[in-house]
């Protein structure tokens, strides 16, 4: 079944398929198969979050407009098909496109020099994409926009949610209910970040979606989905979240901020109001992300490899704990941005 399934979408763009799969870690949003085809290297991405083809047209272009760009990383380059687009269409209907493999590897980002090469590309994509002017409007609404972000879903059925968890979650009512807060008490700054700098952003910018080579310099960035007019700020608040999403202690946290910033500031000069709403922002990346996972759940949205009730759970357990973290640590993480 799954020969038949890939092989419908390869020939819309080769006349002569001899390909093999490849072993290889799918994202949580979308289903992703590498392929062997003749003799190439090639990612092929089966979208399951949507089947809007503007949204995947909009990333294609901010690609086809980086690509035009002098950068010390690789993105990825989606191939044209025969009816001379990048997207094309499953056997089931779902949207796909289809790339050239990048060599690399993700990466497990745990030493000065990875969060410092992390914190450059990030910096220099951030300065990038402030040059990238396109008609297009992107699909996606600015991280701290809930409300309209995620319509079906709005804050008040999140803090419904977090009070009276369904029965799949009746076991984390604790964690709910100190996420609670922070849903409430976010809504107060949304003003606030309405007024500070804007641009396209990359949006997910993690260690799933970036590659590093030999050396362990950040070598590609992927996964160009969320790219959206937001924050310009906001691919590091996202960056930062990831960088204190672990179990290390508070001075390894402290270094991974310490490390990204110093490569971060070769491209990007944070402002005041910028440092100063940036532990918030932080949070909003995990609670916007425990929202995408919950629209997922109660909409049924499961992909190939784990189910929408196991991924909410662990962004649950991994929000709660990294907001407390943050709250606890403000004035320290602003100190560190300067």
């Amino acid at each position: 079944m799954e020969e038949q399934y890939i092989e419908y979408i390869l020939k819309q763009y080769f006349n002569d398929i001899n390909y093999s799969v490849k072993d290889g870690n799918s994202g949580m949003n979308n289903t992703t198969k590498f392929l062997v085809i003749n003799e190439e290297e090639y990612v092929l991405r089966i979208y399951e979050s949507h089947n809007d083809k503007k949204k995947v047209g909009f990333e294609h272009k901010i690609l086809e407009e980086l690509n035009r760009r002098n950068l010390s990383f690789v993105i990825p380059n989606p191939k044209v098909n025969f009816k001379g687009d990048t997207v094309a269409l499953s056997i089931d209907g779902k949207l796909a496109s289809l790339s050239k493999a990048i060599k690399g590897n993700n990466p497990y980002l745990k030493d000065k020099k990875q969060f410092y090469s992390l914190g450059k590309a990030v910096g220099e994509i951030t300065r990038e994409l402030s040059q990238v002017k396109i008609e297009i409007q992107s699909s996606y609404q600015p991280c701290y926009e809930l409300e309209k972000s995620y319509p079906t879903c709005p804050l008040k059925d999140v803090i419904d949610f977090c009070d009276n968890p369904p029965e799949d979650f009746k076991s984390e009512r604790g964690i709910l209910g100190g996420l609670k807060k922070y849903f409430i008490e976010f809504k107060d700054i949304i003003p606030i970040l309405r007024e500070l700098p804007h641009q396209f952003i990359h949006g997910d910018i993690n260690s799933s979606n970036v590659l590093e080579d030999e050396k362990r310099n950040i070598c590609a960035i992927l996964d160009f989905e969320f790219t959206a007019r937001d924050l310009r700020c906001m691919d590091l608040a996202i960056c930062l979240s990831e960088a204190i999403a672990n179990d290390e202690d508070d001075k390894v946290k402290f270094d991974n901020i310490t490390n990204f910033m110093t490569g971060y500031k070769k491209f990007i000069s944070l402002t005041d109001d910028e440092i100063k709403v940036m532990p918030y922002l932080i949070m909003l990346r995990r609670l916007d992300v425990i929202i995408h996972f919950l629209v997922r759940y109660n909409e049924g949205i499961n992909n190939s490899y784990i189910t929408a009730d196991k991924v909410l759970r662990e962004q649950l357990i991994k929000g709660r704990r990294l907001c407390r973290w943050v709250e606890e640590n403000t004035n320290r993480i602003r100190e560190i941005l300067k």
